[in-house]
């Protein structure tokens, strides 16, 4: 078997598919994967992913196979294994893959192909999406090693998984921006500076050098594909470079590319000129002049109305709204609605009308009303209703539109709408996030139907672990004095992460006044010294200083209990035996700046898709084509 398994490793390599499959399918290998040894079993995983033959029921043959045989598995054979599945989607397989260089991790560093298994084990890990594995670490350690070995397909891998997982290190992109300058940034492709540009900016990080090297390479590149133009229009906007010349070569080389260009491109451009705050007419112009020249109208090549009311919401919040342009976007809008062409079913941002409705208020009308409450009844999914339930919500709390005594029209759509959605079918956080707000303003309304539903303990149990939600249920409830089940339950929490379990108190104690037992006050005090020392603890005692000061008498005792702790860690830190004027310490805390909570749906999600995983197999595999 073992002289079988070795002939279809070389041809395999060899990439004669042909040959193998009739080795394969002669000699029955598939019916006797169970007897093969760790070496022969990864080399047949391996064959079958190098030569493309990868389908779903073979795949899970493998994957089962491999959770089967973890025991004879060797370090190289899970390696091997890695590299062949590294595109599952069985977390037991990712799990086990990740468990297995854990254990493994000094022999790995020994091994030929080391620079080339970090990055399978970074690309592996980075599915995990968990930043506060030790792992992360140990890839760095190795990256910095191995920094002059390492060629730009392996480093793009490696720049990829931290940028998806963000683990909390500076140091890691100090050492992948000087790998940059050592292989010179216009020594990269095309898709990758583009890449790159976009991964920097996804984490915020690059010194101002990158930045500067970037604002003048990029605009050079020759640009084929829309998406890479959106991906570096984003990248330099959410860095806030506001370099006129830059911006105006980025929209020059978008519209070369026009054909290929879709609305959501064009919004995510408008998106990017407001956030650099650039308000030059001409630009606008420039972006849509082939529309707006040929057609007088905007979007007659496209019908999608979300993009259409946020490229109008970003003129009306640069104070564009006179502009031939927004001019050109309420005549479309003004066309489409009274065409009955608008399928209010999938729309996400309909509050954005808001801003056409206050220049032209016969928008308002019956037919408008009509429409949308039609969509409700017509709509059967749950996911749309809810974000048509959110976006009109946040359309009737519009205060220019209060004349038009909406609420009322609305209320009772909204409400039945509401009650038949079922949150524990919720499986996305920004899904149980907008229910919530949704609920919020139905509590100003129908108090005694939607309350019960937010404070049940179906809720409590399935968002108490999300820190996010708990404070955005506490800001929405606090204001009902027959929220207390919710409380109830709230002043029994629990967490291991002391960071998280106070910050969730300071907003229930500092920001709404709820009080906690005296236990529950004491065990928050004492969780201080478990925290190490950083920037983290030093904000969390700021937090509890000031809820000190406004909620408890014993404001002496507690504040030089607290104090202590403090004054400790301030020795610590900098070594030095001084005196420490602790009235000056206590004034420069009373003075911090309070934490201001304040939760916010993202409706856009200006994160415009993430790096694909087919341009990073294309860095994985020398042989693979995007």
């Amino acid at each position: 078997m073992n002289t079988i398994v070795l002939k279809l490793f070389r041809l395999a390599k060899m990439g004669q598919k042909e040959e193998f499959l009739s080795l394969v399918q002669n000699k029955g290998i598939m019916n006797k994967l169970q007897y093969l040894n760790g070496k022969e079993l990864s080399m047949i995983i391996y064959g079958y992913s190098k030569l493309n033959l990868m389908n779903q029921e073979n795949q899970h043959e493998f994957e089962q196979i491999y959770l089967n045989s973890i025991k004879k598995l060797n370090v190289h054979d899970h390696v091997m294994c890695g590299w062949s599945l590294k595109n599952t989607q069985n977390k037991d397989v990712s799990n086990a893959l990740i468990q297995s260089f854990h254990q493994n991790w000094e022999n790995i560093k020994q091994m030929q192909q080391n620079k080339a298994n970090i990055g399978l084990i970074a690309y592996l890990s980075a599915n995990e999406k968990n930043p506060d594995d030790p792992i992360w670490k140990q890839i760095e350690d190795v990256f910095y090693e191995t920094m002059e070995f390492q060629d730009q397909k392996n480093f793009m891998i490696i720049l990829y998984a931290f940028s998806k997982v963000q683990p909390k290190s500076d140091s890691i992109w100090i050492s992948l921006e000087k790998y940059i300058w050592g292989q010179g940034f216009d020594q990269f492709s095309r898709r990758n500076q583009v890449l790159m540009v976009y991964s920097f900016a996804k984490v915020g990080k690059g010194s101002m050098q990158f930045w500067e090297v970037a604002t003048k390479q990029i605009p050079n590149l020759k640009f084929k594909f829309s998406d890479d133009i959106s991906f570096c229009i984003w990248a330099f906007a959410k860095m806030n470079i506001n370099n006129l010349q830059f911006w105006e070569k980025m929209i020059n080389k978008q519209l070369q590319i026009w054909d290929k260009v879709s609305l959501a491109d064009i919004e995510n451009t408008t998106w990017a000129l407001e956030k650099v705050q650039l308000t030059n007419p001409d630009i606008w112009n420039q972006i849509l002049q082939q529309q707006v020249s040929e057609h007088q109208s905007i979007s007659l090549k496209y019908n999608e109305f979300d993009e259409v009311l946020t490229i109008g919401k970003r003129l009306h919040n640069l104070k564009m709204d006179q502009s031939p342009l927004f001019l050109s976007l309420q005549k479309k809008i003004n066309g489409m609605l009274s065409q009955n062409k608008v399928n209010f079913q999938s729309l996400h941002r309909l509050h954005f009308l808001s801003v056409f409705i206050e220049k032209d208020n016969t928008i308002c009308n019956e037919s408008l009303i009509q429409q949308i409450i039609n969509s409700f009844s017509q709509n059967q999914t749950y996911n749309s209703n809810l974000n048509l339930l959110n976006s009109l919500t946040l359309l009737l709390q519009d205060e220019t539109l209060a004349k038009f005594n909406l609420n009322n029209k609305f209320k009772e759509v909204i409400n039945k709408s509401f009650t038949n959605i079922k949150f524990i079918d919720f499986k996305s956080s920004i899904d149980q996030e907008k229910y919530f707000w949704i609920g919020s303003y139905l509590l100003q309304y129908q108090e005694n139907d939607i309350l019960p539903l937010l404070t049940s303990e179906q809720i409590y149990e399935k968002v108490e672990n999300n820190i996010s939600h708990l404070c955005s249920l506490i800001k929405i409830l606090s204001k009902h004095d027959n929220a207390a089940p919710f409380f109830n339950r709230l002043r029994m929490y629990e967490h291991t992460k002391p960071d998280v379990f106070i910050s969730l108190f300071y907003n229930m104690i500092h920001k709404y006044g709820y009080l906690i037992p005296q236990e529950k006050y004491k065990k928050l005090r004492n969780m201080l010294k478990s925290i190490s020392q950083t920037k983290d603890k030093m904000e969390i005692q700021n937090k509890f200083i000031d809820f000190i000061l406004i909620k408890n008498n014993n404001i002496i005792e507690e504040i030089n209990a607290l104090l202590k702790i403090q004054i400790q860690d301030y020795l610590k830190q900098y070594n030095n035996d001084y005196e420490v004027d602790l009235q000056k310490i206590l004034q420069e805390q009373v003075s911090k700046q309070r934490l201001e909570f304040q939760q916010q749906i993202d409706l856009k999600n200006h994160q415009f898709i993430d790096i694909v995983n087919i341009d990073i197999q294309g860095q994985i595999e020398e042989n693979t084509t995007q």
